[in-house]
């Protein structure tokens, strides 16, 4: 990966030469080559691909973004990318997972994770937290139950502030704080808030890919390098990990371009603040067992009770020696699997044990040990009575009065006809109104026509008697 300063420009990228010129340079390179010997051989092969690279892809070329995750066409001897698993367990909801209906994976559902621990929380409840990652300032954890992940201080490690390491499971958390606020826009041109799920991780090139979560309105997936993650100085991403995180366009961030060109840049990434303490932690042990202090001594390692500092004995030799087995044979034998037993119980099932002792430290379900029912030992035996139904009662009649026989009663009952009266009296003072008006406009407009009607007509018959007088009369002589 190739960084540039945010002030420079990003490097130019090589046009392919001529094909010509390539297969000429190339017959050359070959016409010059030393003679190589059988380590050259050896080194070329596991720094190039292998023959396979030549087949066609894999299935597993899908979901693999660098050369070591696909062991069958690159060679490799350790994979340092981790990706999101499917879990195999159904139905989703109850382990807490969901489809991506988009990318067509089975991804954590994170609201449902946050959830969970949140009711624990409120219950100040105990938590089982898998240590994933030591930083300057605490460790990085993860809840077993859930698989949300927290944040534990350096001051708040308790009896574990020397023995803690990545992969250590602690029994007993409590959690301090939960926040679980996320602020995510459904587009970038409104807010660059989004949040997703870490799907890829790379711990070599410190780089990786998260899924973004639904309802956003992406359909890429985010790049991530190890510079922008900004939470309790943690330099890694773990797959299923829930991140926030703010959007960069690719053209924004001066970082060369690998095989998805078009890749978002996720920057200031950083998971909900849940933070947890180690202060109450305990240890799990099995039904009659003793801690390894009290089994051995006073000291807490294997080499301490074999001899001291100046004795030259080590814990291979006493094993050999047979001085080991004779202390294994001290520990109780333990069921292939054991119930477990912890030290504390929860707070509610406390105080359910406070209030009913026996019922709390029964092993038995309920109905075997609860008092028998009283109709199992008194039952009678009385003769059957037919069934008689009870006779429904009769509802009460609803008494109704009506208007007119109120007014009648108190003596008002000329006013529905005054009102009537004096209604059609005032509105003969009004008015007339558009239809009125237009139905007079339309009378006075088919009498005008029938008048031009009747003129046109008189007109014609008195051109008409003229013309017919004209033709009767006789015609003068003339002399």
């Amino acid at each position: 990966m190739t960084m540039a300063s945010p002030g420079a420009a990003p490097p130019l990228r090589r046009r392919r030469p001529c094909l010509w010129l390539g297969l000429g340079a190339s017959a050359i390179v070959l016409l010059r080559a030393p003679a190589l010997s059988v380590d050259d051989l050896n080194s070329h092969r596991r720094s190039c691909p292998g023959t396979c690279a030549l087949l066609p892809a894999p299935f597993s070329k899908q979901i693999a973004r660098t050369p070591s995750t696909s062991s069958d066409r690159w060679p490799t001897t350790a994979s340092t990318v981790s990706i999101l698993q499917e879990p195999v367990e159904r139905p989703l909801r109850r382990y807490l997972y969901k489809e991506d209906k988009f990318y067509n994976r089975i991804v954590p559902d994170w609201p449902l994770q946050y959830k969970t621990a949140e009711q624990q929380y409120f219950y100040k409840g105990q938590f089982s937290v898998f240590v994933m990652e030591l930083t300057e300032e605490g460790a990085i954890v993860q809840d077993i139950t859930s698989g949300i992940i927290g944040f534990v201080p350096e001051v708040k490690f308790g009896s574990h502030f020397d023995d803690l390491v990545p992969g250590a499971t602690v029994n007993g958390a409590r959690c301090t704080k939960m926040d679980n606020t996320v602020v995510q826009s459904p587009d970038l041109t409104l807010l660059r808030l989004q949040t997703g799920i870490v799907y890829e991780w790379d711990s070599a090139s410190g780089e990786g890919y998260i899924i973004p979560s639904q309802g956003q309105d992406a359909y890429q997936m985010i790049r991530v390098l190890r510079r922008d993650i900004d939470w309790h100085d943690s330099r890694q991403l773990f797959p299923g990990q829930f991140v926030q995180f703010e959007t960069a366009l690719p053209e924004e961030v001066p970082v060369e371009a690998n095989d998805d060109p078009n890749a978002p840049f996720a920057l200031r990434v950083r998971s909900p603040e849940v933070r947890f303490t180690l202060e109450d932690s305990y240890e799990l042990l099995l039904p009659g067992a003793e801690p390894w202090e009290e089994a051995i001594g006073t000291e807490s390692s294997p080499e301490a009770f074999l001899g001291s500092g100046d004795e030259d004995i080590s814990l291979s030799s006493a094993v050999s020696s047979g001085e080991l087995a004779k202390q294994a044979a001290a520990y109780p034998v333990a069921p292939g699997r054991p119930e477990v037993q912890q030290r504390r119980a929860h707070p509610v099932l406390a105080r359910f044990a406070q209030e009913a002792p026996v019922v709390a430290q029964a092993e038995s379900p309920s109905w075997l040990w609860e008092p028998q029912l009283t109709y199992l030992k008194e039952e009678r035996y009385d003769p059957i009575m037919p069934l008689k139904l009870r006779q429904m009662a009769v509802p009460q009649k609803m008494e109704r009065i009506l208007i007119h026989e109120v007014a009648v009663q108190k003596g008002d009952d000329w006013k529905e006809p005054a009102m009537r009266n004096g209604t059609i009296a005032f509105n003969q003072q009004k008015p007339p109104g558009r239809a009125q008006t237009e139905k007079y406009s339309r009378t006075l407009l088919e009498k005008r026509i029938a008048m031009m009607k009747s003129e046109g007509r008189q007109r014609k018959l008195r051109l008409a008697n003229f013309q017919k007088e004209q033709r009767t009369r006789p015609e003068p002589k003339v002399f």
